[in-house]
């Protein structure tokens, strides 16, 4: 059930990827406005043609920052942990998933309406 939910307000490559880890109301300073840090957390999944026997789960990369569509009134910063690997043998070998087709994903196309060009997606 939660993963349906959280379908209906992240895209599906988040969802497919990530776990939301937690959601926190903060508030906009010098404003009555409030904003939505939404954490996600990649899941432990290496990435794929790589074997399990070699690589082992080695932390997380620098959060990444995504500005989404606002949500309810809400703003919306979602906040990406993503995973890197390390092969057992040689740790000087690093290893991550490709999430630039997720920051793709999330991005809005040039065509989109003006009624929604103030809502846009910033890296």
């Amino acid at each position: 059930m939660e993963k349906d939910v959280n379908k209906s307000f992240l895209p599906e490559q988040l969802v497919e990827y990530f776990v939301v880890e937690s959601i926190t109301e903060l508030p906009i300073p010098c404003t009555k406005r409030f904003q939505l840090h939404i954490h996600l957390v990649e899941k432990n999944v290496l990435p794929a043609g790589h074997n399990s026997s070699l690589w082992e789960s080695n932390g997380f990369t620098e959060q990444k920052k995504v500005h989404d569509f606002p949500l309810r009134g809400y703003r919306v910063l979602l906040l990406l942990q993503c995973r890197r690997w390390r092969h057992k043998s040689d740790p000087s070998r690093v290893i991550r998933n490709d999430i630039t087709t997720i920051d793709t994903a999330t991005r809005i196309s040039k065509a989109r309406p003006k009624a929604s060009a103030g809502t846009g997606i910033r890296f």
